[in-house]
């Protein structure tokens, strides 16, 4: 099993909720496609399962679609997203959606994976506070 680091950035989802963006490298290397399940270890007593979600489609080998196959139009460069309602209310018991505009609060991450799994564990913040 492989271990790195990753930043998550907390960001609305516009309805109340909050998620974690990752950003557009992290997205095409680590986890390449949408709909890969990740496990995040936030503390010893709470972990949650969530999906990428959002960002760009990709092919069977994993690599982005440039365009889209129907429209042929060029698809705009997003990082996927992780998102459950458990991972929000985390958020906001944290205060870690209270933050300067423009400056999300960024969360650090280890990275154990393996060919078909994405286990993330929560390592400290840096919490930009209003």
């Amino acid at each position: 099993m492989d271990s790195q680091k990753i930043t998550l950035t907390v960001q609305s989802n516009g309805s109340g909720l909050y998620r974690l963006g990752v950003n557009t490298l992290d997205s095409a290397t680590l986890f390449k496609c949408r709909g890969r399940v990740v496990k995040l270890i936030l503390s010893e007593k709470l972990s949650v399962h969530c999906k990428t979600t959002c960002g760009v489609l990709c092919d069977s080998k994993g690599l982005w679609f440039r365009e889209n196959p129907k429209t042929k139009q060029l698809y705009r460069k997003k990082g996927y997203d992780l998102y459950s309602k458990e991972l929000s209310s985390w958020i906001v018991e944290n205060e870690f959606h209270l933050y300067k505009p423009r400056n999300p609060t960024k969360l650090y991450f280890d990275v154990m994976r393996s060919e078909e799994s994405f286990i993330l564990e929560y390592q400290s913040n840096a919490h930009n506070i209003r």
